[in-house]
């Protein structure tokens, strides 16, 4: 299946190809037939992405926040490895779709 996936330390857009989900207990797996994009919240994540890290930081300073109480309870460098890594994870775009019930997870 494919998806969008953005690099947040680059702002690097992609589409790849990913493993269908696993059904889990309690969920529905759905064939989607159309998905999009939304121009607000992902919109926002992609400008936020295209920034460089100062730039990111203005935009969102409650991202500031977490590092800064990070650094208080874990100390400068595990923040700082941590932060980095977290910007290494490519995020999944688009949460909106419209398709058709393959299975239910609600069996038992």
């Amino acid at each position: 299946m494919k998806q969008i996936i953005q690099n947040y330390k680059t702002g690097e857009l992609q589409m790849v190809e990913v493993p269908f989900p696993s059904l889990k207990r309690g969920a529905i797996l759905v064939e989607a037939r159309a998905s999009l994009v939304s121009i607000g919240t992902e919109k926002a994540m992609i400008d936020i992405a295209k920034k460089s890290l100062p730039g990111k930081a203005l935009a969102r300073p409650d991202w500031v926040k977490q590092v800064v109480d990070k650094i208080k309870t874990e100390g400068f460098m595990e923040a700082w490895r941590q932060s980095k890594a977290r910007l290494d994870v490519p995020v999944p775009l688009g949460y909106s779709c419209a398709g058709i019930v393959r299975d239910c997870g609600f069996r038992d």
